[in-house]
């Protein structure tokens, strides 16, 4: 009994240790296979690491940001890594994918905030919001004076042709000749028809110098009708062309004092009535007249006993001079000439930016469309200088940006804090002077010249880039210069005395367009000074007082040259030029500001390395699969690994 149980617990015994045996063998294999697992993850984890540390030195030195060149770059460093730090062990194939690059949005903007977080105090961001308050509360009267202006510019060249019609059919002096401030009619009764009917009826040896004389006074009238027969046509086109334009103006118009001044317009149009084909009438058989006068005399030179000459020189009696065409004559002082010329002149009169920047273009459409930005230029603020859609502009755009303020901010002082603008390059250029960049080294042109204005303008031309924001900055200081002289009672007496001084006048045209165009040119005249003190390190500011303002409208009349005066460096309360360009960013998408600042970043390492290292293709993160052995044991790993 005793021996069958002591062979029962041997068994029991044998299959306990066995089961604890084969629970260890278990035990060890399980701990060799989590032993070669985090042998295996540390090697790929400092692999990863080392290409991480393989980033492009120059981005990272020069601009702060952290990426490996290309996946062909990286996928050579992992290799060579694993091939070293898994020499033990067999390696298989290790892929490495791209799992993120420098130039998406996201991965871009943190290591942006990264950089700027010790750069930039978020207490800046009140300066922000204190400048958005001071645009949205500036009074915007830009849409009134831009419909004053489209009514100018729908009515000058009818108003120019009305105004050669009425001098050509009255400047004729007693000789036939035009006198532009000789206002007489066309007959003088000096010479009566009846003297001049004996002269063609019995001319005489004694008569000949009169008829001569008369000969060339015909000449003279129908040189004049002629000119005014066709300006008279022309003027009846023109008035058929504008006038749908100027009734849809009356259609937009906001102010019922602009709809009664467009209503007057169209009231005296000359459009073909009854009234204007009467009067164009009366101007042909008047020519048609003439025509057979000139044959008269010349044969009554010739022969002055002909009798068909004395009939047709007798057409010249049956001449009407009674034309009846309402106008009105201003006194002339100073230039005829329109808002639009007077505003080009004006741009004769400020730097001639070339001396600074080059006007070629140096980014090639090709080129263009390969960088982060695809060449896009749509992004700028302005295409041209509209002041209602700058308004629109402003008041759309500002009453979005502080939702995405802060990344704004970064943006914005980045672009301003790493690349060059301007003011500082002509400062560089007159002075010597070099601005510091946010990593602690003077600010030197790349590629461009004027970097800060390729992101605002996006075009291949550093001269174009400069002109484009010359457009936009005046068109914030137009805006803010015309509030200032809608509400300024001296400058409105001003405006309203220079409105009583014009041409011939159009039928209809009052002293609205007149004062719309005034205050559009003395405003420009005051937003070209602006910039001039801008570009050249003073201040301007954002809404002026009667002391901020400088131009005299009666000397810019008279001498642009000399109301333009040179700008010297002050200081002052105002806003600098880099300040007017924070504006102008504020109104790009954070997109197209981020975009065209790595395009600035790419085409200038090109320009340091002399190789081209597209941006596109830059690896922040990646993922890296494969396998290798150990003790005869195939494992498979896969990690991720980035900057952020």
């Amino acid at each position: 009994m005793k021996s069958r149980e002591s062979g029962s617990l041997t068994v029991h015994f044998s299959m306990i240790m066995a089961v604890i045996t084969v629970f260890m063998v278990i035990l060890y294999l399980a701990e060799q296979v989590m032993q070669a697992q985090v042998r295996g993850r540390q090697v790929l984890n400092i692999c990863a690491s080392s290409v991480l540390a393989g980033y492009d030195r120059e981005l990272y030195q020069k601009y702060g940001f952290f990426a490996i060149e290309n996946t062909t770059l990286a996928q050579k460093d992992l290799d060579h890594f694993l091939a070293i730090d898994l020499d033990p062990y067999r390696s298989g194939e290790w892929t490495l994918t791209p799992q993120g690059f420098l130039t998406d949005q996201a991965e871009y903007e943190k290591q942006m905030q990264e950089f700027m977080r010790v750069r930039f105090p978020v207490t800046l961001v009140d300066q922000y919001t204190d400048l958005l308050k001071d645009l949205k509360d500036m009074d915007d009267i830009s849409g009134v004076v831009d419909a004053e202006i489209s009514l100018s510019e729908a009515m000058e060249e009818y108003s120019r042709l009305f105004s050669e019609f009425i001098t050509a059919l009255e400047g004729i002096d007693d000789y036939g000749n035009q006198e532009v401030y000789y206002v007489k009619g066309l007959w003088d009764e000096t010479w009566s028809k009846k003297s001049y009917q004996n002269v063609i009826t019995d001319p005489g040896e004694e008569s000949a110098q009169a008829l001569s004389s008369w000969r060339e006074r015909a000449s003279g009238f129908r040189t004049v009708t002629e000119e005014a027969c066709d300006l008279w046509s022309q003027l009846i086109q023109e008035g058929e062309r504008i006038r749908p334009i100027l009734e849809e103006l009356q259609k937009e118009a906001e102010l019922e004092e602009q709809r009664d001044e467009i209503g007057k317009i169209l009231k005296g149009l000359h459009t073909g009535t009854s009234q204007d084909l009467a009067i164009q009438k009366r101007l042909e058989t008047n020519l048609k007249a003439l025509k057979e006068v000139d044959e008269g005399l010349d044969l009554l030179l010739n022969d002055p006993a002909s009798e068909e000459g004395k009939k047709k020189a007798k057409k010249l009696l049956d001449y009407q001079t009674e034309i009846h065409v309402e106008y009105e004559i201003r006194p002339m002082t100073g230039s005829r000439k329109s808002w639009k010329k007077l505003w080009k002149e004006l741009q004769n009169y400020v730097t001639d930016l070339s001396g600074y920047v080059e006007k070629n273009e140096k980014i090639s459409k090709d080129r263009r469309k390969k960088l982060p930005s695809g060449g896009e230029t749509s992004g700028s603020v302005l295409d041209g200088l509209s002041l209602t859609e700058l308004s629109k502009v402003i008041s759309d755009d500002i009453r979005d940006v502080p939702i995405v303020l802060l990344m704004k901010a970064y943006n914005i002082e980045y672009v301003c804090g790493m690349f060059c603008n301007l003011e500082e390059v002509i400062k560089r250029e007159d002075q010597g002077k070099s601005s510091v960049s946010l990593r602690g080294s003077d600010k030197e042109t790349g590629f461009l010249e004027a970097e800060a204005e390729y992101v605002l303008a996006g075009k291949g031309s550093d001269l174009s880039n400069c002109k484009t924001v010359r457009l936009e900055i005046l068109g914030i200081r137009m805006i803010s210069n015309l509030c200032f002289l809608a509400t300024d009672p001296d400058k409105r007496a001003v405006i309203e005395g220079m409105a009583a001084i014009g041409g011939i006048l159009a039928p209809g045209v009052g002293d609205l367009i007149l004062k719309g165009i005034i205050m559009a040119v003395w405003a420009g005249a005051e937003s070209f000074q602006d910039y001039e003190r801008l570009i050249h390190g003073g201040k301007v500011p954002l809404v002026k007082s009667p002391e901020d303002w400088h131009v005299d409208l009666d000397s810019l009349m008279e001498n642009m040259q000399e109301s333009i005066a040179d700008q010297e460096e002050e200081e002052g309360r105002g806003l600098r030029y880099i300040d007017h360009l924070k504006i102008l960013f504020l109104f790009l998408s954070n997109e197209t500001l981020e975009r065209r600042t790595q395009d600035l970043i790419e085409l200038n390492l090109e320009e340091m390395t002399g190789f081209e290292i597209p941006l596109t293709s830059m690896i922040t993160a990646f993922a890296a699969e494969g396998s290798y052995y150990d003790n005869g044991r195939r494992y498979e790993l896969r990690g991720e690994y980035g900057y952020t």
